[in-house]
């Protein structure tokens, strides 16, 4: 009956071939050691590549766009400053109305 004895973790471990079976002991004049800790490989990628993608792939975006040419340009802010006007007339003709309305109800 051959019996082999180990340290892990600081433990004494006794095992024997005939049984395969391990017994444990406390040894009180080894120290207890601490798991070490690993470093953690991260999957981030370097600092400041997701900027440099960013800005990669928003110039080949850009390329894609078809930008309108000038008359399409010029006819479209005409259209704006337009419902712009139209809309300021509104407001003002309902504010001119209640103040109208509301002088009224003061006197």
């Amino acid at each position: 009956m051959a019996q082999d004895i180990e340290k892990v973790n600081g433990e004494t471990v006794e095992t024997e071939e005939t049984t395969n079976t391990a017994v444990v002991t406390k040894n009180s004049d080894v120290p207890a050691q601490k798991p070490k800790k690993t470093k953690k490989k991260s999957n981030k990628p370097p600092f400041g590549s997701g900027i440099k993608r960013f800005f990669k792939e928003m110039g080949s975006e850009l390329k894609k766009v078809k930008w309108p040419d000038a008359k399409t340009t010029f006819k479209n802010t005409g259209i704006v400053l337009a419902v712009v006007v139209i809309f300021s007339l509104l407001t003002f003709g309902v504010d001119a109305l209640f103040s109208f309305l509301l002088g009224l109800l003061a006197k």
